[in-house]
């Protein structure tokens, strides 16, 4: 969480030095005024520098695009403490300061809790443990209403153009975040599949649906399938982009030409493609007192990762190489990714 910034004030003034240069961009100008307080709960944090030298101001900054930015600054005292007043509280901070035009760390990166007092991310390396990753990104809220919404798809199979004798089935529980399967019991070959939704509110918003055969093998191309409906719309959903999604406003059947038995269904919900994607190249890394350290890339091949030997109490970085932006620093909880 970054400070918030508003209107003209007093602000912040540096004596003039031969360092006037190291001082960040977002410090140069008394014209700002920290509203942080009027936002979220705050606190005042104390700290003892780490640093070889004892600079003259100390920053913190927190976590964004992968660069940590200068949120907060304030003088460091002849025995390397430094106090920062009304910072927010459960976000991740890191102190800093700056030799030049280069920064350097003054110790290990922590989160605020409770009045004066942080919890280090301090590595572990003798107690490493074992995780499983399953997103970049922290979920937006409004992914659990798109993924409630699937409760109300309906997907049926016929011998019959008409669907006048159908075999239907609905998701019912939602499993994850991003992706139901749906393991089909009945071995019977059909030739026509309808998507629809009964619900006059709710529309499922549709990412991709993946059909697979008795012998678990993608059925693909069926967008060449697609009758009786705009293939405009329906092209979305088997186009193998996350990013893009149909509402399921009006029925897509889709004729396969000839019997099929469809033996398990996986529906991706509308998101924002920053869960683990198969085929990407990943990095894992954990910050240490000094910098990032790489636990090395691996390509996915499924919807989470896997990573052995990881140091524990750490705070750590998930980087795709393949695309994609958002990315957000986390802690490992319970074998769980807390994001900060």
């Amino acid at each position: 969480m970054q400070k918030f910034i508003e209107r003209p004030t007093l602000g912040i003034r540096f004596r003039k030095s031969s360092r006037e240069d190291s001082v960040p961009a977002l410090f140069k100008t008394p014209f700002i005024k920290d509203v942080t307080e009027l936002y979220c709960k705050t606190v005042d944090i104390d700290l003892m520098l780490q640093a070889d030298r004892k600079p003259e101001y100390a920053y913190l900054s927190v976590f964004n695009m992968g660069v940590w930015e200068p949120v907060a600054w304030s003088r460091v005292v002849d025995n390397d403490e430094v106090s920062f007043k009304k910072m927010g509280m459960k976000c991740v901070y890191l102190p800093v300061f700056y030799n030049g035009k280069e920064e350097v760390s003054g110790g290990y990166p922590f989160i605020a809790t409770t009045t004066k007092t942080v919890h280090k991310l301090i590595p572990d390396r003798q107690r490493p443990i074992k995780v499983r990753l399953t997103r970049k990104y922290p979920v937006n809220p409004m992914a659990y209403g798109l993924n409630n919404a699937l409760k109300n798809l309906k997907i049926e199979r016929s011998d019959f153009y008409d669907f006048r004798k159908t075999e239907a089935f609905r998701i019912g529980r939602i499993e994850n975040d991003f992706l139901q399967e749906i393991v089909l019991t009945s071995s019977k070959k059909y030739r026509y599949l309808k998507i629809t939704s009964d619900m006059i509110k709710e529309k499922p918003q549709i990412a991709e649906i993946y059909f697979y055969d008795q012998n678990n093998n993608l059925i693909s191309s069926l967008v060449e399938s697609v009758i009786g409906s705009d293939k405009s719309e329906a092209v979305k959903i088997f186009d193998n982009k996350p990013l893009t999604f149909s509402v399921i406003e009006s029925p897509i059947i889709l004729d396969m030409d000839k019997l099929l038995n469809v033996s398990k269904i996986k529906i991706m919900p509308r998101n924002d493609d920053n869960y683990i994607v198969p085929g990407n190249l990943y990095e894992l890394l954990y910050r240490d007192r000094d910098g990032w350290v790489s636990l090395g890339t691996k390509i996915s091949n499924d919807y989470f990762l896997n990573y052995d030997n990881v140091p524990s109490g750490a705070l750590y970085w998930l980087k795709n190489h393949s695309r994609g932006i958002e990315e957000r620093i986390f802690t490992i909880e319970n074998g769980k990714q807390v994001f900060g």
